[in-house]
Order: C-alpha cells, then structure tokens, then sequence
C-alpha cells in the first residue's frame, strides 16, 4: 500500500481547486513511488479529512491491475467530486493506492507503454536526476500557486 497526504493545519480550507491540486500533487508522489517500484494498482482511495477531524472518503477498484496515470488520475478527479462539499472545511487530503502487484517480469515484445508513461517516466528522470520535484503538471502548479497565495493573504 502507498499512502500520501497533506495536511493546511492551521489554515483549513473549502477551496475547491486547491484541494483538488493537492489530491494531484499527492497522487503524483504516491504514483512515482508505483512506478519507481515497478508496480500496478488495483484499488484506489482518496480521502478528506475535514476541521472537526471527521473522514470523508471513496475507494474504487479496478477490474484489473494498471499503471497507466491517466486512469488513475482520471479516477482521483472523478472520486473527489463525489466526496467534495463546499459547505465544508478540508484540514487534509489523500491518496491511497493499494492491491499493488509488483511485477518484476520483462515485458513481451506487445506489452508497450502508453505515451503518457512514457513521459512521465521521462519527468521522473529529470526529477531524479535535479532532486525533488523539478516538473509538474501546468495545472497543478498553478492551482498549488493561487492556493499557496491565498495562504499567505490568510496568515498576513
């Protein structure tokens, strides 16, 4: 199982584009670590924790096993909109991925990785190679620079 969250402690929010970005940002660390391990999920989870400590959350499982990020994150998306309420204040966000098989076989000669994979693993190298997160998705980085801008206005 991997696991990634992030808490705004003391500034909870109800912002629906930051925590969206936040659920991206933390599906992209738990997604690299997948990957980095030659895995493929079955079941995904994402969770909210509201300000009153109360979890919100909704699993899917797939029918089979898959590392293709698109899927992935296109179901993250999917399950935060079903979970997602503006009348209420988040404190954190999460993403579980689970029912991972490790697959440690060559693949056959018709096993060939979507272009998506392709470039995230590309993005991966890069991020290895220059430490932390060098590259990210336009969108999550502006999401996460409007959030971090609102913060900044909150704490004065």
């Amino acid at each position: 199982m991997i696991e990634r969250t992030k808490s705004f402690h003391p500034h909870f929010t109800s912002d629906k584009e930051l925590l969206r970005a936040y659920l991206v940002q933390n599906f992209e660390r738990a997604y690299r670590e997948l990957i980095a391990a030659k895995g493929v999920a079955k079941t995904i989870r994402i969770s909210c924790r509201l300000q009153n400590f109360r979890r919100l959350q909704h699993i899917h499982t797939f029918p089979q096993h898959t590392a293709d990020r698109d899927v992935l994150l296109n179901k993250v998306k999917e399950l935060f909109a079903i979970i997602y309420s503006p009348r209420q204040s988040y404190r954190t966000t999460g993403v579980t991925l689970s029912d991972i098989s490790y697959n440690t076989n060559q693949p056959s000669l018709f096993d060939k990785p979507s272009t998506s994979q392709k470039i995230y693993q590309t993005i991966e190298k890069l991020n290895e190679k220059f430490g932390g997160i060098v590259i990210t998705s336009a969108t999550t980085h502006r999401t996460l620079q409007k959030g971090e801008d609102s913060l900044m206005k909150i704490r004065g």
